[in-house]
């Protein structure tokens, strides 16, 4: 969960783990796992790591050469989590920089506070997808790496409508107006915990009360997946098809489908389509819900044209697989 060693010596010797660092990094250090150093006082260091926890923390700063650690200036503007940088300027020591998955931060006093630098015109956000309404195209959702699913208002405002990962959108074509609006998102999702959330309105797209249907998860309602795949995309893809409620579709190594608004859904391939290999990409004919194409992580193309549930390796059978995105 991420250790903190000092060396005197130029890197041949190394200390015992210094008790202050300990645990920073959460079982995400393969991540989060910037170290920084005042280049003129070596007291100095600042560590960032994933969320706040009893040993992980966002950022914590050290005025001791790494005997105790404290979050200084977190509270400041409430640094993201996810540090991946932070950089000391060679022009001036009390000038830092941060970067993590909200974007770049700045320090005017070592490291002791910061403020954001994600104004216009800097735009950190990093969307997986879009969905549109089905008749005002001025109403709009997008799911962003870590910052959340926003959506783009009728007034031309934005509002984030969720927190965490943000996936894949959708949203039901069948919506009648701008308020009573099926939509969905995911957050991310592993082999042993996925699923999707769902909101029949937008009066009920707010941040941690959208209903969450899948397995693996706390608190998620089960909805006929299975979380024991051999593979599955973090983001792992989400569309829609055609229908009253839209179809809709997500896949880890094995194709789910939903013909009631996300309540439930069953399994329309084989299990698993090829072991070890995630879905990676999903297309369903807008006309004709048996057309299904996915895309896995080993660049081969499954589908059927029947809507069978024996999907056929399509890859090398005249379609085009230089056009097809993944």
């Amino acid at each position: 969960s991420g250790a903190l060693r000092r060396s005197t010596d130029g890197g041949v010797t190394w200390s015992a783990k210094l008790a202050g660092g300990g645990g920073y990094c959460g079982g995400q250090c393969f991540y989060d796992l910037p170290v920084a150093i005042s280049p003129t006082d070596a007291n100095i260091i600042l560590i960032g790591g994933a969320g706040n926890s009893t040993c992980s923390r966002v950022y914590a700063r050290s005025t001791n050469a790494g005997a105790s650690f404290t979050a200084a200036g977190v509270g400041d503007v409430g640094l993201h989590a996810d540090a991946h940088a932070i950089v000391f300027a060679p022009s001036d020591p009390n000038i830092v920089y941060e970067g993590n998955d909200g974007g770049i931060y700045k320090s005017t006093n070592g490291g002791a506070n910061w403020t954001s630098l994600n104004v216009y015109p800097f735009s950190a956000a990093q969307y997986q997808s879009l969905d549109v309404h089905p008749t005002d195209p001025n109403f709009t959702i997008g799911g962003t790496q870590d910052n959340g699913t926003q959506h783009y208002r009728p007034d031309g405002t934005w509002n984030r409508i969720d927190y965490g990962d943000g996936g894949f959108t959708v949203i039901d074509q069948n919506a009648p107006d701008n308020s009573n609006v099926r939509m969905f998102h995911t957050y991310f999702n592993q082999t042993n915990a996925m699923g999707y959330a769902r909101v029949t309105n937008v009066a009920g797209a707010a941040d941690g009360i959208w209903a969450f249907f899948g397995c693996g998860f706390s608190g998620s309602t089960a909805n006929g997946m299975t979380c024991t795949a051999t593979a599955c995309q973090f983001y792992a893809p989400m569309v829609r098809g055609p229908g009253n409620p839209n179809t809709l579709y997500f896949g880890s190594d094995v194709l789910y489908r939903s013909a009631n608004g996300g309540t439930t859904v069953s399994k329309v391939s084989q299990e698993p389509i090829t072991s070890g290999r995630a879905i990676s990409a999903i297309a369903i004919a807008p006309s004709n819900d048996n057309v299904r194409l996915v895309g896995l992580t080993s660049s081969t193309i499954w589908g059927t044209t029947t809507g069978s549930s024996t999907l056929v390796n399509m890859t090398g059978a005249g379609m085009p697989v230089k056009y097809i995105g993944r």
